[in-house]
């Protein structure tokens, strides 16, 4: 397996403070697009600034999305029927990031949420939301954690199945016993809808196919998760796919 690329600092969000140094003001930070016209022409959208609560019009000849394409999250592009049949398709996890610290946690180590029956070798063996996938030391007694949740689940429950799962290694002898503060949540945050899927009846009919149709469509591109992998290598492959069509157009 090919190491990945990690800034000499540690620190990857210098990826993106390079990336909005190289654009300058062409970035409009806490905005959201707000109403839109797209059509063969170019894309003309209102942008609102949550911020400084002013407009700003763009108007340009193709548009890139990104984001997952969610109803409220695509309801402001007034999507076509061919968008609104493949997006309405999807499902979603809702997923929460966060640090958090326990005193039964172990220094410098990961765990993993691994069902037993996974093992040897039954790799497609995954626990079903909602649940929480490792715990991973970062050092300082604090850990990254995740939570993988149905579209229900709330931000207080996911906070709540970290403790249980603690109490429950806790319990069963796999985590030590401590005494004092019990889970403590140093930083907590919604990451929203991930894991874009559909049915496998879906697949078989023709989804993937019509989903590609609507590249170019109304001056519109697509591209991130519900269009590649939630892996970087796998959603840059199908950048690089993409991409050269968006330029030519």
């Amino acid at each position: 397996m090919a190491g990945a690329f990690v800034p000499a600092s540690g620190r990857n969000s210098e990826l993106y403070d390079a990336i909005a140094t190289r654009l300058g003001d062409s970035v409009l930070y806490s905005s959201t697009v707000a109403q839109s016209l797209r059509n063969s022409l170019g894309v003309v959208l209102w942008v609102k600034s949550s911020v400084y609560n002013q407009y700003t019009l763009v108007i340009a000849d193709k548009l890139l999305i990104a984001i997952e394409p969610t109803t409220s999250n695509i309801e402001a592009f007034n999507p076509s029927l061919a968008e609104k049949t493949v997006f309405n398709k999807f499902q979603y996890s809702t997923i929460y990031a966060g640090i958090v610290s326990h005193p039964s946690l172990p220094e410098n180590i990961s765990l993993v949420n691994t069902l037993a029956r996974a093992a040897p070798e039954n790799y497609l063996s995954f626990p079903k939301p909602n649940f929480a996938p490792r715990f991973d030391s970062i050092g300082s007694n604090l850990f990254a954690v995740a939570v993988v949740g149905t579209d229900t689940l709330t931000p207080s429950a996911a906070k709540d199945l970290l403790a249980t799962n603690i109490n429950k290694m806790v319990t069963t002898g796999v985590l030590p016993a401590s005494s004092g503060a019990g889970l403590d949540v140093r930083a907590w945050a919604v990451h929203g809808a991930m894991h874009a899927r559909v049915s496998a009846s879906d697949i078989r009919g023709g989804f993937i196919s019509q989903q590609r149709a609507l590249q170019s469509k109304l001056s519109t591109w697509y591209t991130g998760a519900a269009f590649g992998a939630t892996s970087t290598s796998i959603l840059w492959a199908a950048n690089d796919e993409m991409l050269p069509g968006l330029v030519a157009a």
